[in-house]
Protein backbone atom coordinates (compact mmCIF):
# COMPACT_ATOMS: atom_id res chain seq x y z
CA UNK A 1 0.00 0.00 0.00
CA UNK A 2 1.58 3.16 -0.92
CA UNK A 3 0.00 5.54 1.38
CA UNK A 4 0.67 9.00 -0.21
CA UNK A 5 -0.79 7.61 -3.99
CA UNK A 6 -3.70 6.48 -1.95
CA UNK A 7 -4.38 9.39 -0.11
CA UNK A 8 -4.55 11.39 -2.87
CA UNK A 9 -6.71 9.41 -4.65
CA UNK A 10 -9.35 9.47 -2.01
CA UNK A 11 -8.99 13.21 -1.47
CA UNK A 12 -8.87 14.29 -5.11
CA UNK A 13 -11.34 11.03 -6.62
CA UNK A 14 -13.48 9.78 -3.89
CA UNK A 15 -15.82 8.50 -6.32
CA UNK A 16 -13.37 6.66 -8.20
CA UNK A 17 -11.73 5.18 -5.08
CA UNK A 18 -14.64 4.00 -3.24
CA UNK A 19 -16.06 2.08 -6.69
CA UNK A 20 -12.62 0.59 -7.05
CA UNK A 21 -11.89 -0.24 -3.70
CA UNK A 22 -12.84 -3.55 -2.63
CA UNK A 23 -14.84 -4.26 -0.05
CA UNK A 24 -13.44 -7.59 1.76
CA UNK A 25 -9.98 -8.34 1.95
CA UNK A 26 -9.31 -8.08 5.26
CA UNK A 27 -8.73 -5.10 8.05
CA UNK A 28 -5.32 -4.41 7.98
CA UNK A 29 -4.47 -1.98 5.25
CA UNK A 30 -7.56 0.34 5.75
CA UNK A 31 -6.41 0.58 9.51
CA UNK A 32 -2.97 1.07 8.94
CA UNK A 33 -4.14 3.87 6.49
CA UNK A 34 -6.12 5.29 9.26
CA UNK A 35 -3.18 4.99 11.39
CA UNK A 36 -0.70 7.10 9.16
CA UNK A 37 -3.61 9.44 8.75
CA UNK A 38 -3.90 9.67 12.51
CA UNK A 39 -0.18 9.68 13.13
CA UNK A 40 0.65 12.01 10.34
CA UNK A 41 -2.30 14.74 11.58
CA UNK A 42 -0.82 13.92 15.28
CA UNK A 43 2.44 15.26 14.71
CA UNK A 44 1.00 18.30 12.67
CA UNK A 45 -1.11 19.34 16.05
CA UNK A 46 2.03 18.66 17.89
CA UNK A 47 3.87 20.85 15.69
CA UNK A 48 1.83 23.80 15.70
CA UNK A 49 1.16 23.31 19.17
CA UNK A 50 4.82 23.61 20.22
CA UNK A 51 5.30 26.46 17.79
CA UNK A 52 2.31 28.45 19.59
CA UNK A 53 3.82 27.36 22.99
CA UNK A 54 7.31 28.69 22.27
CA UNK A 55 5.62 31.98 20.69
CA UNK A 56 3.66 32.67 23.63
CA UNK A 57 7.17 32.71 25.71
CA UNK A 58 6.39 29.27 27.59
CA UNK A 59 8.94 27.00 28.36
CA UNK A 60 7.31 24.16 27.21
CA UNK A 61 10.47 21.08 26.10
CA UNK A 62 10.40 18.14 24.34
CA UNK A 63 10.88 16.40 27.56
CA UNK A 64 7.04 16.11 27.48
CA UNK A 65 7.29 14.26 24.65
CA UNK A 66 7.47 11.31 26.71
CA UNK A 67 3.92 11.57 27.54
CA UNK A 68 2.70 12.77 24.44
CA UNK A 69 4.03 9.26 23.07
CA UNK A 70 2.27 7.81 25.50
CA UNK A 71 -1.00 10.02 24.35
CA UNK A 72 -0.28 9.19 20.68
CA UNK A 73 -0.44 5.09 21.95
CA UNK A 74 -3.86 5.71 23.89
CA UNK A 75 -5.54 7.60 21.42
CA UNK A 76 -4.26 5.43 18.47
CA UNK A 77 -6.32 2.55 20.05
CA UNK A 78 -9.21 4.48 20.70
CA UNK A 79 -9.33 5.36 17.01
CA UNK A 80 -9.05 1.65 16.37
CA UNK A 81 -11.98 0.91 18.55
CA UNK A 82 -13.63 3.75 17.15
CA UNK A 83 -13.88 3.28 13.67
CA UNK A 84 -14.92 -0.31 14.61
CA UNK A 85 -17.50 0.80 16.92
CA UNK A 86 -18.74 3.71 14.72
CA UNK A 87 -18.50 1.38 11.55
CA UNK A 88 -20.90 -1.30 13.41
CA UNK A 89 -23.39 1.61 14.22
CA UNK A 90 -23.06 2.56 10.63
CA UNK A 91 -23.68 -0.96 9.18
CA UNK A 92 -26.71 -1.14 11.02
CA UNK A 93 -28.25 2.32 10.00
CA UNK A 94 -27.19 1.59 6.07
CA UNK A 95 -28.95 -2.18 6.79
CA UNK A 96 -32.00 -0.32 8.20
CA UNK A 97 -32.32 1.93 5.03
CA UNK A 98 -32.01 -1.04 2.91
CA UNK A 99 -28.10 -0.84 2.03
CA UNK A 100 -26.48 -4.11 0.84
CA UNK A 101 -22.71 -3.33 1.88
CA UNK A 102 -21.11 -5.68 4.54
CA UNK A 103 -19.38 -4.33 8.32
CA UNK A 104 -16.03 -5.31 6.29
CA UNK A 105 -16.82 -2.98 3.50
CA UNK A 106 -18.06 -0.23 5.94
CA UNK A 107 -14.69 -0.05 8.09
CA UNK A 108 -12.87 0.21 5.08
CA UNK A 109 -14.70 3.06 3.59
CA UNK A 110 -14.84 4.67 7.09
CA UNK A 111 -10.80 4.26 7.64
CA UNK A 112 -10.37 5.61 4.22
CA UNK A 113 -12.28 8.86 4.94
CA UNK A 114 -9.75 9.61 7.62
CA UNK A 115 -7.66 10.56 4.66
CA UNK A 116 -9.45 14.39 5.44
CA UNK A 117 -7.58 14.13 8.91
CA UNK A 118 -4.77 15.96 7.93
CA UNK A 119 -5.94 18.51 7.18
CA UNK A 120 -6.97 18.66 11.17
CA UNK A 121 -3.84 21.35 11.96
CA UNK A 122 -4.19 23.60 9.25
CA UNK A 123 -5.51 26.81 10.84
CA UNK A 124 -9.08 28.30 9.60
CA UNK A 125 -9.82 24.83 7.38
CA UNK A 126 -10.88 22.83 10.51
CA UNK A 127 -14.27 22.95 9.45
CA UNK A 128 -13.52 22.18 5.91
CA UNK A 129 -11.70 18.93 7.14
CA UNK A 130 -14.34 18.15 8.83
CA UNK A 131 -17.37 18.60 6.62
CA UNK A 132 -14.72 16.50 3.73
CA UNK A 133 -14.46 13.71 5.87
CA UNK A 134 -18.22 13.70 6.36
CA UNK A 135 -18.78 13.81 2.62
CA UNK A 136 -15.92 11.44 1.77
CA UNK A 137 -18.15 8.82 4.36
CA UNK A 138 -21.07 9.69 2.33
CA UNK A 139 -19.60 8.87 -0.43
CA UNK A 140 -18.08 5.58 0.45
CA UNK A 141 -21.32 4.84 1.79
CA UNK A 142 -23.13 5.03 -1.04
CA UNK A 143 -20.61 2.75 -3.27
CA UNK A 144 -20.26 -0.09 -0.70
CA UNK A 145 -24.41 0.20 0.80
CA UNK A 146 -25.39 0.96 -2.82
CA UNK A 147 -27.61 3.40 -1.38
CA UNK A 148 -28.57 7.16 -2.71
CA UNK A 149 -26.54 10.07 -1.26
CA UNK A 150 -29.54 11.00 0.72
CA UNK A 151 -30.20 7.45 2.71
CA UNK A 152 -26.47 7.95 3.00
CA UNK A 153 -26.19 11.15 4.53
CA UNK A 154 -28.79 9.83 7.24
CA UNK A 155 -26.63 7.04 7.89
CA UNK A 156 -23.74 9.05 8.03
CA UNK A 157 -25.24 11.59 10.43
CA UNK A 158 -27.08 9.03 12.59
CA UNK A 159 -23.87 6.83 13.10
CA UNK A 160 -21.64 9.61 14.53
CA UNK A 161 -24.40 12.37 16.24
CA UNK A 162 -26.42 9.68 17.72
CA UNK A 163 -23.74 7.82 20.13
CA UNK A 164 -22.54 11.40 20.71
CA UNK A 165 -25.52 12.56 21.92
CA UNK A 166 -25.84 9.29 23.98
CA UNK A 167 -22.48 10.02 25.48
CA UNK A 168 -23.11 14.03 25.99
CA UNK A 169 -26.45 12.84 28.08
CA UNK A 170 -24.42 10.01 30.10
CA UNK A 171 -21.69 12.41 30.93
CA UNK A 172 -24.40 15.71 31.57
CA UNK A 173 -26.72 13.46 33.94
CA UNK A 174 -23.83 10.90 35.30
CA UNK A 175 -25.57 8.27 34.29
CA UNK A 176 -22.29 5.82 34.28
Amino acid sequence: MSYIKTWKEVILKPAEFFMKMPTSGGYADPLIFAAISYIISWFLSILVSFSMLTMGGSESSFSDLKAISFILGVGLLLVFVSFLILSLIANLFYRALGGTGSYEGTVRFASYASAALVFLTVPYVVSVSVIYEMYLLIVGGMVVHNVSMRKSMIAVFLSFFLPSTIWTLVILFGFV
